[in-house]
Parts: structure tokens; sequence; C-alpha cells
């Protein structure tokens, strides 16, 4: 029988100019019950140092600084290839304004 490894998850949030949704959807993110996974930050140029702003607020975060926006998808691809590069073995492409409950894995 093959070596399955237990499951490990990338959650790409693409940031432009969305602090307020963006810190909201990481404080949430901040109480899941799964054992194993990061946020990839895509900060898509933003004004007013929004990336560095979330970097310092919660540093457990992997931060990408985009010098230009690249648009939602651009975002989401630069995201894609970190998480691919890391060895992940999900990808999850979650809207920064999106809030989830600690057990929205399980359900």
């Amino acid at each position: 029988m093959a070596f399955i490894p237990e499951p490990s998850v990338a959650i790409v949030l693409v940031n432009w100019n969305g602090f307020e949704f963006t810190e909201a959807c990481l404080q949430s993110l901040q109480h899941l019950k799964f054992p194993d996974y990061k946020i990839i930050v895509v900060d898509n140029a933003s004004e007013n140092q929004e990336g560095s702003r979330l970097k310092a607020a919660y540093p457990d975060i992997h931060l990408i600084q985009n010098e230009q926006n690249l648009g939602f998808t651009g975002g989401n691809n630069v995201g894609i290839r970190k998480a691919l590069e890391d060895g992940y073995s999900h990808i999850m492409l979650l809207n920064n304004d999106t809030e989830v409950e600690s057990d929205f894995w399980e359900k």
C-alpha cells in the first residue's frame, strides 16, 4: 500500500486596498481546527503599506508583496505558485472578505 501523507493546506488571500476585510478574514482563520495549514497573503500593491501592516498584526502569515496590481487572478497565481513550491497537498483560494467558522473544515 502506498504511503499517503496527511493533507496540508495553503490558504491564499489576495489583498488590494482591503485592509479591514483582510484583517477580519485573518482573524477568523486564527481559530481553525486543522493541523497543517499556512496562510499566504498576496498584497497587490495596496496603498498605505497594507501588506506590512497585515504582516505586523499577523506575523505567522506568509506575505508576498507585488510591486504592481496583478488583479485577482494574477494575485492568486502568485500565491498558488508559492504554495506549490512549498509542497502543500491542497490549495484553497479564499476571498479576503470571507470570515470562516473554526470548524468549517469538518463541515
